[in-house]
């Protein structure tokens, strides 16, 4: 008769030649024999597996185990077989207890850290790593898969610890096989996620380097880039993506956002309209190539881009986008109204309430001190404007700002919150939370400087009527809102004859703007023709101001003063926008390309000053002309030449330069525009002169001496103030 171990070896032989049946039985006679024999019990548990009945192979092996706990090769089938059936955690300590066993089997502690993973517990699988990694510190495969078992973990308990812990295991990984593109990109990642832009780009720069076809390493490494302010280089890892993924709109997006603010704006909607073209019905698109229109000097397209993202999409912010562009163009008044009466129906009127009655301390008393409330954006032509007002108002009047801007660590908002009685930082609050502010305050009148450039659009705090009277000032166009009562405009900006442009009653003051330099300014200079024996002409306005007329106009000035210059300075000066001056000016006109100058912005205030001393004669852009820009030029000794038009926008110049005694330099005709600016050229006299005056001119008018401006304003709010006190008391009396 055969002993155990030959019946063992016949039943082994049956196992490996595949005749499971034999070996079963050979098997189940030796355990009949002896049920405790361990390799027995084990290798029949293994034939069960094998056939499919892991069920019944789990109790086998586990019998094995028991009998023989130091033999790894029973407890790494065992994992195996608690693997099939679903049971990772056990499985896992299956596998880390034959590792411990026999620490050669690498596989049986990857087996049991993938187990842990799946199992939603990368902590666990995190400490299985390490145990394989402390045998076998140069273990190639593990020190990778702990980095990414720490940064789940870390990312799920935001340890910055463990992450740390990460970020180390993957540099050990890297220190021993440098060109691992997985380890590179989730090194990448995790430093990403951790707020490390600049510390991912150099290895995911480097995954994307060894797979060169690979999207996603060339995904992320791009957002990082982006993420990371790298603009440049961000667009082009997106033009090495669009070449992997051609139809990807995100990637046509993102570069064309990144364009944009790298000033390629032929390129960047070159991208955006790819971009539109994969997804027409995308508002946000739409409003992206509406920016880049505005920015490229074509408003007409602007406005058409802004209103069809706001028909998609209907957003109060979007649709004055719209609005903002429409009056870059030279749209009528009639026009403008009823768009802006539209946003109006749609976004303010709904928001309505009744307006409480006055508390006792705030009664309808037409003499009585007002408190004014001032909604100010920390925007220059809107401060120019709103802080002279807070800093000398009268006796009776009591000043409080809103400050709606996101920075108020500013010299400007301190001067408001020196002068002002209250002074609210506003920024990111609820439009209907700063009504009941307001509300809170007690204000008479409520004046808005902000308009529709707002980021908040803060009118839709008006809306809700949280003032008896409410009041915009600086003004661009009507509200559109029956929550406006009033516009503070004069006689220039909008002439008698003009209301129905607008939908708020019009109160007339001396000017409608101040100007104050709100910093310390070089002195004017000397006329550049004295020094450089040629006429030079200016420009500082924004690109987006200047239209194709108006360079039409600027060829034809340069074309009737011989030898003349144009200098050209804008905050958006781009590539783009220079080649569009130069295609009108130089191609279309034949001007020889040395006499145009284009310069981009400078660094300070002062240099921007400074640069005005470059230039005889400012010519303004139209339709929509200069505010600060022909305040600063005047305030520098620099007369401007402006053509009026029908619009408010359309006549700061106008008035601008009619309180200072430069009438002659507003025209009503391009035609007049060039021989006026030809007959100031000729001057060179008066340049002179204009140099020594103009500033101090600007200081004895409401333009630049504040009081005066002040009281003319404040004549105004009591104006409205005594028309609602009379309008309450006659429906008191009905």
């Amino acid at each position: 008769m055969a002993t155990i171990q030959e019946a063992l070896l016949a039943a082994v032989d049956h196992h490996q030649a595949g005749r499971l049946a034999e070996a079963e039985v050979l098997y189940g006679r030796i355990l009949e024999a002896d049920p405790d024999q361990p390799d027995a019990l084990h290798l029949l548990g293994v034939l069960l597996a094998q056939a499919g009945r892991p069920d019944l192979a789990v109790d086998r092996i586990a019998a094995a185990v028991a009998h023989s706990p130091g033999v790894a090769d029973y407890r790494e089938n065992l994992a195996k077989v608690f693997q099939a059936l679903g049971r990772r955690e056990e499985a896992a300590d299956a596998f880390l207890a034959a590792f411990d066993r026999s620490p050669e089997r690498d596989a049986c502690a990857l087996g049991a850290a993938q187990l842990l993973m799946e199992a939603g517990d990368p902590g666990a699988a995190a400490r299985a790593l390490a145990r394989l990694l402390a045998v076998q510190p140069g273990h190639a495969e593990a020190a990778p898969r702990l980095a990414a078992a720490l940064a789940r973990h870390a990312g799920g308990l935001a340890s910055a610890g463990q992450a740390a812990g990460a970020v180390a295991a993957y540099r050990r990984s890297l220190a021993v096989r440098p060109d691992q593109p997985a380890t590179l990109h989730n090194l990448g990642l995790l430093l990403s996620g951790m707020g490390d832009p600049d510390g991912a780009a150099a290895p995911l720069a480097r995954a994307a380097a060894l797979v060169p076809d690979d999207p996603d390493t060339v995904r992320v490494l791009a957002t990082v880039l982006r993420d990371g302010g790298r603009d440049a280089q961000a667009a082009d890892a997106f033009a090495r993506l669009l070449r992997l993924e051609p139809a990807n709109a995100d990637a046509w997006a993102a570069r064309g956002r990144l364009l944009r603010a790298l000033g390629r704006l032929e390129e960047a909607l070159a991208c955006l309209r790819c971009a539109a073209a994969w997804r027409p019905g995308d508002a946000e698109l739409l409003l992206d190539l509406g920016r880049v229109f505005r920015a490229a000097g074509d408003p007409v397209r602007a406005t058409t881009a802004f209103a069809a993202s706001a028909a998609l999409r209907p957003d109060a912010l979007t649709a004055a986008g719209a609005i903002l562009s429409l009056n870059l163009t030279d749209a009528p008044p009639a026009v403008i109204r009823a768009r802006v009466e539209d946003w109006a129906r749609r976004y303010a009127d709904p928001l309505a309430d009744p307006l409480p009655e006055p508390a006792p301390a705030r009664a309808a008393d037409p003499d009585r001190p007002l408190r004014v409330g001032y909604l100010v954006e920390n925007m220059l032509t809107h401060d120019y404007t709103c802080l002279p007002l807070v800093e000398n108002h009268g006796p009776a009047v009591q000043a409080v700002v809103y400050a709606l801007g996101p920075h108020q660590d500013n010299p400007i908002s301190a001067r408001y919150r020196a002068a002002a009685a209250l002074f609210h930082p506003v920024h990111g609050i609820a439009n209907d939370d700063l009504a009941a502010l307001v509300r809170a305050d007690g204000i008479d009148v409520l004046v808005d400087g902000a308009g529709f450039p707002s980021a908040g659009q803060r009118l839709l705090a008006l809306a809700r009527r949280p003032a008896p009277v409410q009041v915009h000032f600086p003004v661009m166009t009507t509200t559109g809102m029956a929550a406006v009562d009033a516009l503070v405009v004069d006689a220039t900006l909008a002439p008698p004859g003009t209301e129905a442009a607008f939908r708020e009653r019009l109160v007339r003051v001396p000017i409608a703007y101040h100007f104050d330099p709100l910093m310390p300014t070089p002195e004017p200079g000397e006329p550049p023709v004295l020094r450089n024996g040629f006429v030079t002409f200016g420009s500082m306005n924004q690109l987006s101001k200047v239209r194709d007329a108006t360079l039409h106009a600027w060829a034809r000035v340069l074309a009737r003063v011989p030898g003349s210059r144009l200098l050209v300075k804008a905050a958006d000066m781009s590539a783009a926008g220079e080649r569009r001056l130069r295609r009108i000016l130089c191609d279309a006109h034949g001007l020889p390309p040395g006499r145009i100058e284009t310069r981009p912005p400078t660094a300070t205030l002062w240099d921007h000053y400074a640069a005005f001393n470059d230039a005889d004669v400012f010519l303004d852009t139209f339709p929509y002309g200069g505010v600060t820009t022909t305040a600063q030029a005047l305030w520098m000794g620099a007369p401007t030449v402006a053509l009026a038009g029908d619009r408010v926008l359309d006549r700061y110049g106008a008035s601008i330069l009619g309180i200072v005694g430069l009438g002659d330099c507003v025209t009503e005709s391009p035609e007049a525009y060039v021989e006026a600016a030809a007959a100031m050229a000729a001057n060179a006299g008066r340049l002179v002169e204009l140099r020594r005056t103009l500033r101090p001119r600007m200081r004895t008018t409401p333009l630049s001496e504040p009081k005066a401006f002040a009281r003319g304003v404040e004549d105004a709010y009591r104006t409205l103030w005594r028309d609602w006190c009379a309008h309450q008391r006659h429906h008191a009396t009905r």
